[in-house]
Order: C-alpha cells, then sequence, then structure tokens
C-alpha cells in the first residue's frame, strides 16, 4: 500500500513540472495563433534587386518599398545605410516590438501601489537598441519628384504594463545602465535628395531608435526584499548629438 501511494504522488508531482515546463515554454517562445497573427501584421522586409541593380526592400504586407535609408553620425552628417543590414534591423525590430505588445497582454491590469515604507528597485539583466514604430515626415508625393524637406517628430518613453505606476516607472528608469531620455525629437531636413521614380508614390519615413531596458522589478519593504513584481522593461528614445537617433527611409508604392 506504501508502494502504491508513494507512486501515486511522484506521478501528480511529474505532472505539475511537465504542466508547467510546458506553459514556461510556450510563454517565452511567443508559440500562439494570436502572436503569429500580431508578428505577421508587421510582414518581413525582403531584399530585392528585381528592377535593375540598385537593391531595394519590399514588404508584401504593406506594399512599400524601402528604396534608401539614411541616418545622422555623430558628427551631425546624414550618411546612407545598407540596405540588407537594415532590413535584418528592421525584422529583428519587429519581432520584438510584437513580443513586447504580446507579452504586456499577460501583465497585470491593475498595479501594486506602494504603501508606507515600500519602494521598488529595478535590476537591468539585458540591453538592447531597437528600432520602434515608423512614422511619416514628409508629405506624399507621386513620381517623378525629389523630396528635399522633413518635419521633426517627437518620440517618447514607454513601459511594460508591469512597471504601472509613477514610482515602478522611475524605478525602472534609474536602474537602467544608459542615460535616460523621457522624450525627444528627431532632427528636421532642409536640404534633402531623396528621389521618386517615375509610376510611384513615395514620401520619407523616420523610425525611432530607443535604448530599451529588460530586468527584474522588486518591491522592497523598509530596504529588503519583500516580492518580485516580474519582468518589467522601459524603453528610452535613444539620441544623437541632441536629437533622437533612427533612420530616415524613403518609402515607395505603386501608383
Amino acid at each position: 500500500m506504501k508502494k502504491i501511494v508513494l507512486s501515486f504522488f511522484a506521478i501528480m508531482i511529474t505532472m505539475v513540472f511537465v504542466t508547467v515546463a510546458v506553459h514556461a515554454y510556450s510563454t517565452s517562445s511567443f508559440e500562439s495563433d494570436e502572436f503569429d497573427v500580431l508578428l505577421g501584421s508587421f510582414g518581413t522586409w525582403e531584399v530585392s534587386r528585381a528592377r535593375g541593380a540598385e537593391t531595394y526592400l519590399f514588404n508584401a504586407v504593406t506594399g512599400y518599398r524601402i528604396e534608401s535609408a539614411w541616418s545622422f553620425n555623430e558628427n551631425g552628417e546624414l550618411v546612407e545605410i545598407d540596405l540588407i543590414q537594415h532590413a535584418e534591423d528592421l525584422n529583428y525590430s519587429n519581432r520584438l516590438n510584437a513580443e513586447l505588445m504580446y507579452s504586456s497582454e499577460f501583465a497585470a491590469l491593475n498595479p501594486h501601489m506602494a504603501n508606507a515604507g515600500e519602494n521598488y528597485r529595478f535590476f537591468q539583466t539585458r540591453m538592447s537598441s531597437p528600432l520602434g514604430v515608423a512614422v511619416h515626415v514628409s508629405a506624399e508625393f507621386r513620381g517623378p519628384v525629389t523630396i528635399t524637406h522633413t518635419s521633426g517628430v517627437s518620440s517618447a518613453e514607454s513601459f511594460s504594463a508591469v512597471a504601472g505606476t509613477n514610482a515602478q516607472r522611475n524605478a525602472v528608469a534609474d536602474g537602467a545602465n544608459f542615460v535616460w531620455a523621457r522624450t525627444s525629437t528627431s532632427q528636421s531636413i532642409t536640404t534633402g535628395s531623396w528621389s521618386v521614380p517615375s509610376g510611384s508614390i513615395g514620401r520619407i519615413w523616420f523610425t525611432p531608435r530607443y535604448n530599451q531596458t529588460d530586468g527584474q522589478l522588486h518591491l522592497y519593504l523598509r530596504n529588503v526584499r519583500y516580492r518580485s513584481l516580474g519582468t518589467a522593461w522601459g524603453r528610452s528614445p535613444r539620441q544623437v548629438g541632441g536629437f533622437t537617433d533612427g533612420v530616415f527611409e524613403l518609402r515607395t508604392r505603386n501608383g
């Protein structure tokens, strides 16, 4: 009888561990139909050379082509970016953006509010510099035409749902291993030279780059760790020369 009881408990413990392991794997790997749909909405930027010898990027979901990409360096010079590398950067960032959007759905909707004697501390475990979501910074033109002007746009900090209060967000910002910027504005361009080819409609887009911190947010009671609130992340606009770092792109579509 003792062997039967022990065997029963052994089976139950094994089932619990298997269930937990499968749940953790599916969550961390973002394997679900909902995530696939979310990720698919970003599309994939593919490298193409179909039109002559020049390389361009194409996104079948949005129907846009990226004809060229540029970014300001530390000397304030606008330099062209390799499109093959830019495609890798965009696709990596899009997946990261989708993961953050998807994981936020599982965060607490009612964040913990600190009581007397409580405070938060954030411990960074990973830092990255992903691109955000592109916004257009010029009017749309039908080619053939050359676009010369862009406007500046603002980018702001953002946080995961776990860091839902000002005190928690301040803890994430203070715990990040980089200089935090609450907001930032991109540089406007008045001497550009982006050519929209004949038969296409195009405009200039700007994709801001962020410094992102991922880590663990802990609740402390009288300077003693009380409990973990889970994984949290925060993003701060990355700056170069006092302006938002990022990529200017000439995006076109069939006209």
